[in-house]
């Protein structure tokens, strides 16, 4: 049995946030990304990150050799707050190796 079927994630019941000392909540989100130019309400900021990390999750799945079985799978898992904080985690370290080779 995949890890990834359907009756094996929890239900998560509210929408989730990388939301702790350290992150920022939707609204924050649509906040930033308004004062930079790109007009944004709360849920619009939430699509877009549920959006993006749906892709993440697929790709992943993908390249761990277990493609998610359903749609509802992969949205479950791009709203799980544990996985957003992880790929949060993985940009900010691919982002710091990117501007260390700039450096040299």
């Amino acid at each position: 049995m995949s890890i990834l079927e359907e009756d094996d994630i929890d239900e998560q019941k509210e929408y989730a946030t990388v939301a702790d000392e350290e992150g920022d909540n939707y609204r924050d989100i649509a906040d930033m990304m308004t004062m930079m130019g790109f007009e944004m309400n709360h849920s619009s900021a939430r699509n877009y990150l549920i959006r993006v990390m749906k892709k993440f999750a697929e790709t992943f799945s993908e390249r761990l050799g277990s493609p998610m079985k359903s749609e509802a799978v992969m949205y479950r898992i791009a709203k799980d707050p544990g996985f957003q904080s992880s790929v949060s985690e993985l940009l900010h370290i691919v982002e710091l190796d990117r501007r260390r080779e700039e450096c040299r």
